[in-house]
């Protein structure tokens, strides 16, 4: 193949095209290797968790070395979703991705409110967390995926234990709800 002047992008366009199909070629012959991976990396997982002789990021460090957790993480989630990608007839790992995350976040349940505490809960001051912005966060993605359920349990223990001591140094002003007894100050600027 020749390569045209630099002189006229013009040139470029059939090339750049017929590299892209190539690319999208590819990428399609690559998915279904993935299921199958991701389906004998959670049998290997599920056999690992019988045996209790390792932890599973072991194990597959130990016998998987070209593989990082992440990927694998990838391969057995699109394997647990399976039967929706093909459904979907996703092409390529970053569309069934995709089709993944879309179906987790229609089907993700509200949190119902507390009746015990006031307005259910609600804390109008606390800081807006985008669920997506999270879940999409690389540290997210490592620890889903590499930790067992026990110590992603522990991790949140920890977390919101820190939290409520740090609470208890630092509380949150009060909201009001409009009605008071303190005289008005006016602010002067």
């Amino acid at each position: 193949m020749t390569t045209p002047p630099k002189s006229s992008a013009a040139a470029f366009v059939d090339l750049i095209n017929d590299e892209y199909r190539e690319v999208i070629k590819a990428e399609s012959a690559v998915l279904p290797h993935a299921l199958k991976c991701g389906d004998y990396l959670n049998r290997a997982k599920e056999s690992v968790k019988s045996e209790k002789r390792q932890k599973w990021s072991e194990w597959l460090k130990l016998n998987c070395p070209d593989i990082s957790q992440e990927t694998a993480s990838v391969y057995m989630r699109l394997d647990e979703f399976k039967d929706l990608i093909q459904k979907k007839k996703a092409k390529t790992i970053a569309e069934a991705r995709e089709i993944i995350r879309e179906h987790r976040q229609r089907n993700r349940q509200p949190k119902q409110p507390d009746a015990d505490k006031p307005a259910g809960g609600f804390d109008p001051a606390a800081p807006k967390v985008s669920t997506t912005a999270v879940e999409n966060h690389e540290l997210y993605t490592m620890l889903i995926g590499s930790w067992e359920d026990d110590d992603l349990r522990e991790l949140a223990k920890r977390i919101t234990d820190h939290l409520t001591k740090k609470s208890a140094l630092f509380p949150r002003p009060e909201i009001s709800s409009g009605a008071t007894n303190a005289p008005s100050v006016a602010l002067r600027r």
